[in-house]
């Protein structure tokens, strides 16, 4: 998987690349689109920030076998009303921002629809796929705006990977 960044500089053009450049316009975005990588004996952990979230969740379903499903638990956050396009457990919602909370068995086929329908959304899905597991915070990622918050500390955490897989 490239990440976005990665897809910039090869001068590489799709949707993530396009709605992340969306999100962040000109200026300076301290501690945004962060990765920091481990590797302990032949397992890799890779933390990473809000901002690959979707290529994350999307590059891990895609590890799934044809009608294999998993346990997918976590958040779709979007601006437009998404009650009739998607099956969801529970929907949140606050000065115009819904958040519809996900708690079921889902396919591959299933998580890279929602990736490909709602590309716009942020899509924190937490699952688990051969000896690969992804978990992301189930809340809606801050705002790009900068911080005013000068404390030089800042956690890469949001989220998380554990893999055997080098690929």
């Amino acid at each position: 998987m490239d990440s976005f960044i990665k897809k910039i500089f090869d001068k590489k053009e799709d949707n993530f690349v396009h709605i992340q450049l969306q999100k962040f316009s000109k200026g300076l975005f301290k501690n945004k689109a962060l990765i920091k990588a481990s590797k302990s004996g032949s397992n890799y952990s890779i933390n990473t920030t809000a901002e690959y979230a979707n290529e994350l969740v999307r590059s891990v379903a895609e590890l799934l076998d044809d009608g294999q499903k998993v346990k997918t638990i976590g958040i779709i956050v979007s601006t437009r009303d998404l009650s009739n396009e998607l099956s969801f457990k529970n929907k949140k919602q606050f000065m115009g921002i819904k958040q519809y909370v996900i708690d079921s068995e889902m396919t591959k086929k299933q998580i890279i629809e929602i990736c490909d329908k709602f590309p716009a959304s942020f899509i924190g899905l937490s699952f688990s796929v051969n000896g690969t597991e992804l978990k992301i915070k189930p809340k809606a990622p801050k705002s790009a705006k900068p911080s005013t918050k000068e404390d030089g500390k800042f956690k890469v955490d949001f989220c998380k990977i554990k893999t055997g897989n080098e690929k």
